[in-house]
């Protein structure tokens, strides 16, 4: 092999008769199983570019890079880095995927939740921006929030479980208009 001189990243095989573009490896690929809220690990395959000798992944910023040989089960939520070296040494953009999705299983209902809304006059005008505000004080955490209007799902939304703390979240929309029947 024979580097060129050119300062371009180039290549030969033989000898400087021909030369090719060197191009760094591509970035891994992630697919999960689960993409929707849920109560149950999250399974991740990483597809490794073509050139990548050396597959690696690790789960978390602090985790140790251990070699890819079979998908990679998530328990909790994490973010999970992929990196695939080329026969060179080269490494490309390290790849990440973070899954956030996975929520806590409640061991009881959860509490009740009061819905308000301000009906687009955040600034005092009719600004067209509605804020729907669910707030949860007491009781068991929720997992998983879903908003309808007129019986269609509107807004899904994980939720964090930290019984016995507080619970809220918000959504705006600028397309919604209030008042809304379903907060009264």
């Amino acid at each position: 092999m024979t580097l060129s001189t050119s300062g371009k990243a180039e290549y030969s095989l033989n000898g400087g008769a021909a030369w090719q573009s060197y191009t760094s490896p591509a970035d891994a690929i992630f697919a999960a199983d689960l993409t929707a809220p849920t109560n149950t690990d999250v399974t991740l395959t990483i597809s490794y570019p073509i050139g990548a000798d050396v597959k690696e992944f690790k789960v978390g910023e602090s985790g140790n890079w251990t070699a890819y040989g079979a998908p990679v089960v998530v328990s909790t939520n994490d973010t999970v880095y992929a990196r695939g070296t080329d026969a060179a040494g080269n490494v490309p953009h390290i790849s990440n995927y973070v899954v956030n999705n996975i929520v806590s299983k409640s061991k009881a209902k959860p509490g009740p939740v009061v819905l308000s809304e301000d009906n687009g006059n955040d600034t005092g005008l009719k600004d067209g921006n509605l804020h729907i505000l669910m707030n949860m004080c007491y009781g068991e955490n929720g997992r998983i929030y879903k908003l309808y209007e007129n019986d269609v799902l509107i807004e899904t939304k994980s939720l964090s479980d930290d019984t016995p703390n507080a619970q809220s979240t918000v959504l705006s929309s600028s397309t919604m208009r209030g008042p809304h029947p379903v907060i009264r």
